[in-house]
Formats: structure tokens, sequence, C-alpha cells
């Protein structure tokens, strides 16, 4: 199961990422990439919660 999710999340993190720089200035980039990271990682905690 764990190795279905993860190209899941890794698409869905690859096509944000694809879409916001596309999308957004220079001086908007950085506070969206630590969100990223935050909501990835609040993502895997959650998954890792469920698995136990």
């Amino acid at each position: 199961m764990f190795l279905l999710i993860v190209p899941i999340v890794g698409l869905i993190a690859i096509f944000s990422y694809k879409m916001y720089f596309l999308d957004n200035t220079t001086s908007e980039k950085v506070p969206a990439l630590i969100n990223q990271k935050v909501s990835l990682t609040e993502a895997t905690d959650l998954f890792n919660v469920e698995k136990k």
C-alpha cells in the first residue's frame, strides 16, 4: 500500500510545483515552497499514523 501512495504524492507535488512556478513571480516563490514542504510532511505523517 505504501508503494502505491508514494508515486501519487510525488506526482501531485511535481504538478503543483510546476503550476506554482508558471503562475507566480519570483518574490512569491519562497513562502509557497515552505508551505508545500509543510503540507507534504503533514500528509506523510497522517499516512504513517493511518498505517499504524
